[in-house]
């Protein structure tokens, strides 16, 4: 756990005077309701200046986190990063209630009803055959209930490029290998005059070939990235 919630969790929260840790249940109410204490006018001033969008990197860091303790299966790591991104989403959720009439129930029975949606195979009659079909699915059912679908609006923009340009290209018609490999061969061909702009082309095109070979791109950089970190 990061030294910062250590002392959100265990500092003297009012001068001269330590609290009590709380005896709350380990669940998400439990959490929300330490939250709400550290918040809360005998609480800590850090806890007490966040906002939603505050906490944004801080939430960001623990998902990137426990993605790098999965990949390295260190499991006693993955133990502690769930738990710190469990914290940020709770933080997220006492945010949200300030500005709806929600608990965490209703964001639950939402997520239900997603599931049971996006699952017409299981909780219906559908025939699927196979997890590509059901991917397919999927991004039908999610293009039917958005008006934005089309024009790419209902993809985060804040994802890292390579995951977004993946992303794109999954929204766009599907082409043959080989016109991406022409379109690189070009752009490789005028090495002396690349800049950003046919840069970023060459990589998009790159993630097109790796598109059609169904790899992850951004996870392919980053295996490398940490072979070269390590070595």
């Amino acid at each position: 756990m990061k030294t910062f919630l250590v002392y959100q969790l265990f500092a003297n929260v009012k001068s001269g005077v330590v609290m009590n840790f709380p005896d709350v249940p380990p669940t998400l109410e439990g959490i929300s309701d330490l939250i709400n204490l550290l918040r809360g006018p005998n609480g800590c001033p850090w806890d007490k200046k966040q906002t939603a969008n505050s906490l944004t990197g801080h939430l960001i860091e623990e998902c990137y986190e426990l993605v790098e303790a999965i990949e390295k299966k260190d499991y006693n790591n993955i133990n502690e990063e769930i738990g710190d991104v469990i914290l940020n989403v709770v933080y997220q959720i006492i945010f949200l209630k300030e500005v709806l009439d929600i608990d965490e129930q209703s964001i639950i029975k939402d997520l239900y009803a997603k599931i049971k949606i996006r699952h017409p195979h299981v909780f219906s009659d559908i025939n699927l055959k196979n997890a590509t079909e059901v991917e397919q699915n999927w991004d039908k059912i999610k293009d039917d209930s958005n008006v934005n679908s089309g024009n790419n609006k209902d993809i985060p923009k804040y994802l890292p490029s390579l995951s977004l340009a993946l992303k794109l290209q999954k929204k766009m018609p599907s082409k043959d290998i080989n016109h991406s490999y022409d379109l690189i061969d070009s752009l490789l061909s005028n090495k002396d005059s690349l800049n950003s702009e046919s840069l970023g082309k060459l990589l998009f095109e790159i993630v097109s070939i790796a598109k059609i070979k169904n790899i992850d791109p951004e996870k392919s950089l980053r295996m490398h990235n940490n072979y070269i970190n390590n070595n």
